[in-house]
């Protein structure tokens, strides 16, 4: 299993199948950080890979999951769905899932940067 450090945002390509592991340490909320695997798996050509179908996931205090949810989907992102939790330090917070239909995948990732450029944690 290989492990990188994750420095607020970055892109990564992965080179190479398997799981990987991921943690915060210079974010750390309390005394909880922030730790994850991700699961590179091998995918069949999907034809035009610049016109693709993703889902992906963000975490947003509670709070402002209205706010953001307008940000998505003023930027063409469909919410599919959000889950409200209390998060390990307390504070109440909110899994957005969104889904992208269709579209340009640098088109995406630019309204997704632009959006998480205002996340409390960015």
């Amino acid at each position: 299993m290989t492990s990188f450090d994750y420095d607020e945002s970055f892109d990564h390509q992965f080179n190479s199948m398997g799981e990987f592991t991921y943690s915060d340490s210079e974010h750390p909320e309390g005394s909880f950080e922030m730790t994850g695997k991700l699961k590179v798996v091998d995918l069949p050509s999907v034809g035009n890979a610049a016109s693709s179908d993703m889902v992906g996931s963000f975490i947003v205090p509670t709070e402002d999951l209205d706010a953001y949810t307008e940000s998505f989907q003023d930027s063409g992102i469909k919410i599919y769905d959000a889950y409200d939790y209390t998060s390990p330090s307390g504070g109440e917070a909110s899994l957005i899932v969104w889904t992208s239909t269709g579209r340009d995948v640098n088109s995406v990732l630019e309204n997704l940067k632009e959006i998480t450029t205002q996340l409390p944690y960015s």
